[in-house]
């Protein structure tokens, strides 16, 4: 497996790469399985040529596009399937005008981002034994801005 970055160019070199490595190895006896290099936004971004023997649509899956831009693209009519609510776990200060996420999609508008913690890390009530003191430590349910 290989995966193709939010660059243009860049994917171009990383596919020829990993064919050459690829058929390399397919000629040297080496058995491979299924190749595959496309996760959601690559679905968008590039053509059939990226998707090799199969494709990693998690995104999609889920009704999200991995960005706004693609929805325009009239490739997929995708409807969000969940709504992510997650606890707060602590708010970082980064600069005004700093970005995040897939292709630089999210921008801090202020000093503050909200992190988020994950499903069953300390701190959140699926945690632990004790579902009532994990309540009592924890902020209260939040949207994930992240």
């Amino acid at each position: 497996m290989m995966t193709f970055t939010e660059d243009l160019e860049f994917d171009r070199e990383q596919r020829r790469r990993f064919v050459a490595l690829a058929d390399g190895l397919r000629g040297a006896g080496v058995p491979l399985g299924r190749l595959h290099a496309a996760s959601t936004y690559t679905l968008f971004q590039h053509g059939a040529e990226a998707s090799f023997d199969m494709v990693r649509p998690g995104m999609a899956l889920l009704g999200i596009y991995p960005n706004p831009r693609f929805k325009a693209l009239n490739k997929m009519d995708l409807k969000p399937a969940v709504a992510p609510r997650v606890r707060v776990a602590f708010v970082k200060r980064i600069a005004a005008g700093t970005s995040a996420g897939y292709d630089r999609a999210y921008v801090a508008a202020n000093f503050s981002l909200a992190r988020c913690s994950r499903a069953g890390s300390p701190g959140s009530p699926s945690a632990g034994a004790d579902r009532s003191s994990a309540r009592q430590r924890s902020l209260p349910w939040a949207p994930c801005p992240c």
